[in-house]
């Protein structure tokens, strides 16, 4: 678990957050990808003047999604870098979606759920394998990319000839 302790950072004014989350946990659970290796995570924590607490820095990763049209698994780099700001509640004047709210209270803050937000928003929500990908047949469910397939011209649905005449008047 990643996590600020916070009478470490009172004490030395900095903290560095240094781990790894192995790509079998369960952190990530139902998002649109998994890691393909471990996600290193760097950040250092410093004590704001204004009492805040602001993290910089960054994780670096493998993240591996599939393409939205052919479905096949796509690897792409994560190397995304993050500034993240921890206020406490007496002093968050306004709620917005780039300071977080904190209890001082508490000896230390959980990274966790706030790491996964960041990364979850940084990597895209859509991929494909290569910009002409030409995706699925939408008749019987073969890769175009490998693969050469006749049903689609022989079985087009009547609802669509409509559009398909006028496509040939445009062409």
């Amino acid at each position: 678990m990643l996590t600020i302790d916070l009478a470490h950072l009172k004490r030395d004014g900095s903290f560095l957050v240094e781990g790894h989350i192995d790509p079998d946990s369960d952190f990530f659970e139902g998002c649109a990808f998994i890691l393909g290796k471990p996600l290193n995570v760097l950040l250092t924590a410093r004590w704001a003047g204004s009492g805040e607490i602001v993290l910089r820095g960054g994780f670096i990763g493998l993240a591996l999604q599939d393409c939205r049209r052919c479905l096949q698994s796509v690897k792409s780099d994560i190397n995304t870098e993050v500034t993240m700001v921890f206020t406490p509640s007496d002093l968050l004047e306004n709620e917005d979606d780039e300071t977080r709210s904190i209890d001082l209270r508490k000896n230390s803050i959980d990274l966790t759920p706030h790491i996964r937000d960041e990364l979850i928003l940084s990597i895209p929500m859509y991929i494909e394998c290569n910009s002409n990908c030409k995706g699925l047949c939408a008749g019987c469910g073969v890769n175009l990319n490998s693969t050469n397939c006749n049903c689609s011209q022989n079985n087009i649905d009547s609802r669509w000839d409509t559009l398909i005449k006028l496509r040939k008047e445009l062409v």
